[in-house]
């Protein structure tokens, strides 16, 4: 079984990974919504969702000069929330990553989930 490295600064890349979601909350939820698609049909306790858009990728310097890169994913979560997904990675070695998720509500609250 393959193991998720943790970055060796974990602190510094929580840091980087909350400054990505803070640029993107900044945006507003009317703005999100669009980006996540539509519940188009519920069958078997599944909802089928079109449209969408693909992840955004971008890099983020820490503050100790340490290099990230960063696949950010605004996501369908409920009517009235989109999640936000940020995967941060380390640039040098060993290379470890971490990943959290956010839930914007349409009131503008912000709930890390993980």
């Amino acid at each position: 079984m393959a193991r998720v490295r943790p970055p060796r600064n974990k602190a510094e890349a929580e840091a980087v990974a909350e400054a990505q979601v803070a640029k993107i909350v900044a945006r507003g939820y009317d703005q999100l919504r669009p980006l996540v698609g539509e519940v188009r049909a519920h069958v078997l306790g599944i909802d089928w969702i079109t449209g969408g858009i693909d992840e955004e990728l971008g890099e983020a310097v820490g503050a100790s000069g340490a290099l990230y890169h960063l696949v950010t994913h605004v996501h369908y979560y409920s009517e009235d929330a989109v999640g936000i997904e940020v995967s941060v990675q380390e640039d040098s070695e060993p290379g470890g990553s971490l990943d959290g998720q956010w839930v914007l509500s349409k009131d503008g609250t912000l709930v890390r989930e993980y």
